[in-house]
């Protein structure tokens, strides 16, 4: 789930026009609520626990509920402290993993005194993921790569599963030189503008460069109205053909969650409301219910689900001509600009650019850099924007280490 805060319109009252007339929704009232993002895994990883506040239509930047005291509680008497991080994000001080048959809940203090805990939840039975594959197809007439899932679950009465996925994709800079460029002998008005350009970083840093994207929204599915406890081909990723993330090399790792029917219920109501058709229905507050609840107060607003899942991963790589698919364009426009470095009279004089001028407008804010068809013994220099010669410019360096070339 990548935010809950998209979803305070649950505890908003809107007032309706005539169907047949334009309305502005008008809040009646607002009330301020915990929210609660927590998924705990039967992986050995330092967990995480995410605390914010709804906030009103008109605000724009999430508000982060600081200085709380979390703990995971256990039935074996195996209890874990979290500390706080960064954005609302509390992370538990050592790493563990939920455990079979044993039953965790949650314990929030927030800072103004307020006790949350949630009811005790387990691990649900074991299950799998069997694969994860992808294959050209064309989608609303759009042509591109889908990505699946298979999964299988030994659960008698139908397995929960949800999805998410975190790519990461390798950049190549079209025009990267190696060649970089320096101002100097600056006059402000006059007219001396020299350019030096010098032989860059020979590892050939800004070259190559590698981006991520996580993936938002919630994607689910049940096996309990299935024959088999089978979920095959399920959708993860479409990417349409000309995104310019498969330009290079590309990859993919699907997270599976088995969680539980509680959970799946949870975050089914929770996406139904998110929907374009359903967002502004005149569903109640009262309509999706948690399993977090403030101990003194049962009125106390509380949105959030704490879940303990079985998670499993797997990673894929592709290229885009695996598929036979064209290579897709860059990521921007890539037009080269060529001028004369000998050209530096005004235009009143010979009735044209001053070129010099125009180079050096173009290369003192690092907006344009040095491409390999320069020529320095003629004084001709070819440039480009600097996100088509150092992808640093928007990405980064480092390689991630499970990238496979």
């Amino acid at each position: 789930m990548k935010n809950i805060l998209k979803y305070i319109l649950l505890f908003l009252i809107l007032s309706f026009s005539s169907c047949k007339e334009e309305f502005t929704p008008e809040i009646i009232d607002f009330q301020t609520a915990l929210v609660v993002e927590a998924n705990i895994s039967d992986n050995l990883e330092i967990q995480s626990i995410k605390l914010s506040k709804t906030m009103r239509l008109e605000e724009e930047e999430p508000l982060i509920e600081d200085n709380a005291e979390i703990t995971v509680l256990s039935n074996d008497g195996e209890n874990h402290q979290f500390s706080q991080g960064t954005n609302g994000v509390y992370y538990s001080n050592t790493a563990f993993s939920a455990k079979p048959d044993v039953y965790y809940s949650l314990l929030i203090e927030t800072s103004d005194g307020k006790v949350y805990q949630s009811s005790e939840v387990k691990l649900p039975e074991e299950a799998m993921l069997t694969n994860v594959y992808a294959e050209k197809i064309t989608k609303n007439d759009v042509e591109g790569i889908q990505v699946y899932a298979d999964s299988k679950g030994s659960a008698n009465n139908g397995t929960y599963f949800r999805y998410q996925y975190e790519e990461t994709y390798e950049i190549e800079s079209p025009y990267y030189s190696g060649f970089e460029a320096s101002l100097k002998n600056i006059i402000q008005f006059g007219e001396t503008y020299d350019v030096e350009v010098t032989l860059g970083n020979e590892i050939g840093e800004g070259r190559i460069c590698y981006s991520s994207n996580f993936s938002h929204g919630i994607n689910q599915i049940t096996t309990s109205n299935l024959a088999e406890n089978l979920a095959e081909a399920v959708p993860i990723r479409f990417i349409d053909g000309k995104d310019p993330i498969i330009r290079e090399r590309f990859s993919i790792k699907v997270i599976q969650y088995t969680e539980s029917p509680e959970a799946y219920s949870f975050y089914k109501i929770l996406n139904d409301l998110g929907s374009s058709e359903s967002i502004f229905s005149q569903n109640q507050p009262g309509a999706i219910q948690g399993n977090i609840y403030n101990t003194a107060n049962s009125e106390d607003l509380v949105i959030g689900y704490f879940d303990v899942a079985l998670k499993e991963s797997k990673r894929i790589f592709f290229n885009h001509e695996d598929f036979n698919i064209p290579t897709p364009a860059y990521f921007y426009d890539c037009e080269t600009i060529t001028y004369d470095y000998k050209d530096n009279l005004p235009v009143p004089f010979d009735g044209d650019l001053n070129e010099r001028q125009a180079l050096y407008e173009a290369l003192k804010n690092n907006e344009y850099e040095i491409v390999p068809e320069q020529t320095e013994e003629e004084l001709i220099y070819t440039i480009v924007r600097t996100e088509c010669a150092n992808c640093t410019s928007f990405s980064s360096k480092t390689k991630p280490e499970f990238w496979i070339d």
